[in-house]
């Protein structure tokens, strides 16, 4: 089966009452909202949230018939996470509104948006990082990748490859078998 179209508007629903935040020079965005689209197989919804200036898909709603493995393959959340980031951008004026109504232009300078932001947030291991990720290892009481995971808001295993290559850089001793 091939990828879901989705080929019509997206719903945008703001789920927090808060101000839209900036998150590119000119451009806000709502810290955390939801997006919907409906296919004729199947509806989703992704729950994001912007997080240190990037963009998250945080949670992914399918509602269909029947949902199985083969529909949630199908669902071309990427794609969907991008549409959705372009939908809620808006553009601030010098007074500081935010108007979520673009041009064509400005909607098509949107395409790669969100790649760009993933690129620009990428945690560089720098020797500062990389001490920093030793001194929260050594100070964790209990299950030490996890601190590091919870300290940096990283999944385990970016924690686990952090902590791997602090070790390889001798920032950690050797590993006790």
């Amino acid at each position: 089966m091939a990828g879901m179209a989705f080929a019509g508007d997206v719903k945008i629903g703001i789920t927090e009452v808060t101000s839209p935040v900036a998150y590119l020079p000119g451009w806000a965005i709502w810290p955390r909202f939801t997006a919907t689209w409906t296919d004729p197989r199947a509806s989703v919804t992704l729950t994001i949230e912007v997080t240190e200036g990037v963009p998250r898909c945080i949670g992914v709603e399918v509602s269909a018939s029947q949902v199985d493995g083969t529909l949630l393959r199908s669902v071309p959340v990427r794609g969907l996470v991008e549409r959705a980031v372009r939908a809620a951008t808006m553009r601030v004026d010098v007074g500081g509104s935010a108007h979520l109504f673009k041009t064509p232009e400005e909607a098509a300078s949107l395409r790669g948006i969100t790649s760009a932001m993933r690129q620009r947030k990428r945690w560089q291991l720098t020797p500062e990082l990389l001490t920093e990720v030793a001194q929260v290892y050594r100070q964790a009481t209990a299950a030490p990748v996890l601190a590091v995971a919870e300290h940096f808001k990283r999944n385990r295993p970016t924690a686990s490859r952090w902590v791997a290559k602090a070790r390889d850089e001798g920032y950690l001793g050797q590993e006790e078998r």
